[in-house]
C-alpha cells in the first residue's frame, strides 16, 4: 500500500471520529464503510473516482483527491501540526450540517468573521500573485505547485464567508464558480496547464475590477467568467493526445 493510501485511510478514520463526535452518526458509519472499501482497494484512485457516484460525496471525493495529489507532489511541505484535523473539519462541511470552521493549521489564518469583504478580496489577490510566481522559473511556466492551488481554495473558503457575512452574492456565486474550477483542475491532474493559471488570474482581475468601478460593463464581465469558471471543461478540456 502506498503512503498517500496509508494517509487517505487515516484521514478518513479522522473524519470518521470528527463526525461522530460532532452527534452525526449516520454520515460517520458512511465514512466507516467507504474507508474499509479503500482499505480493501488494489488502486487508490480507481475506488476514489467510483466516490464521485456516492450521493453526497462528490466534495469529499475531489478533496481526497486533491490530498493524493498534494501527497505525491516531489518533496512536498511538511503538514502543520493540526493539520489532518483541519482537513478531516473540511471534509466534514462538505458532508454538510454545522461542523465549526475548519481553521487552516499553523498559519495564525484568521477566521472569516475578522475579515471584511476588502480585507478577503486583498488576501485573495495577494494569494493569485504568489502562485503565479511560483508557477514560473525564469520567467518561463513550469507548473501550478499543488500547496498554491491548496492556498486558493483556503482564501476562496475565507473569501466566500466574508461575502456571505455582507450578502454579496456576486462574489459569493464568484467563489462557487472558482471552486468548481479548481476541483476540476486537480481531477484533470491540469498543473502544466498554462491555460489553467491565465483563467484564475483573469477572473481574480475581472472581479477585482467589477467591485471597485462597478459599471454595469464590467458587472457583465463578472457574470460572464463566472459562467465560464461554473463550465471549466468547455475552457479547459485536455487535448485529444493527453486523453488517458
Amino acid at each position: 500500500m502506498t503512503e498517500e493510501h496509508t494517509a487517505i485511510i487515516r484521514l478518513l478514520r479522522a473524519l470518521e471520529i470528527h463526525l461522530a463526535q460532532g452527534g452525526r452518526h449516520d454520515s460517520a458509519e458512511s465514512v466507516g464503510k467507504i474507508s474499509r472499501r479503500i482499505s480493501a482497494a488494489d488502486d487508490l484512485d480507481t475506488v476514489l473516482n467510483s466516490l464521485f457516484a456516492v450521493p453526497g460525496f462528490d466534495g469529499v471525493a475531489v478533496r481526497l483527491m486533491w490530498y493524493a495529489e498534494r501527497l505525491r507532489e516531489p518533496n512536498p511541505v511538511p503538514e502543520a501540526p493540526g493539520f489532518q484535523d483541519y482537513l478531516a473539519a473540511n471534509l466534514a462541511a462538505q458532508l454538510g450540517g454545522h461542523t465549526g470552521r475548519a481553521t487552516s493549521p499553523g498559519q495564525g489564518e484568521p477566521a472569516a468573521a475578522e475579515l471584511d469583504l476588502a480585507q478577503a478580496l486583498a488576501r485573495f489577490d495577494a494569494c493569485i500573485e504568489t502562485v503565479k510566481r511560483s508557477s514560473y522559473k525564469d520567467e518561463v511556466f513550469e507548473e501550478i505547485p499543488l500547496r498554491g492551488l491548496d492556498d486558493i481554495i483556503r482564501e476562496v473558503v475565507l473569501l466566500g464567508e466574508a461575502a456571505a457575512a455582507e450578502r454579496n452574492v456576486d462574489v459569493l456565486r464568484f467563489t462557487s464558480a472558482l471552486s468548481r474550477c479548481v476541483d476540476y483542475v486537480i481531477r484533470q491532474r491540469l498543473f502544466r496547464d498554462v491555460r489553467v493559471l491565465n483563467l484564475i488570474d483573469s477572473a481574480n482581475l475581472t472581479l477585482q475590477t467589477a467591485l471597485e468601478t462597478r459599471s454595469a460593463e464590467d458587472y457583465d464581465s463578472l457574470q460572464q467568467t463566472i459562467k465560464l469558471l461554473e463550465q471549466p471543461a468547455g475552457v479547459l478540456e485536455p487535448p485529444d493526445e493527453d486523453r488517458g
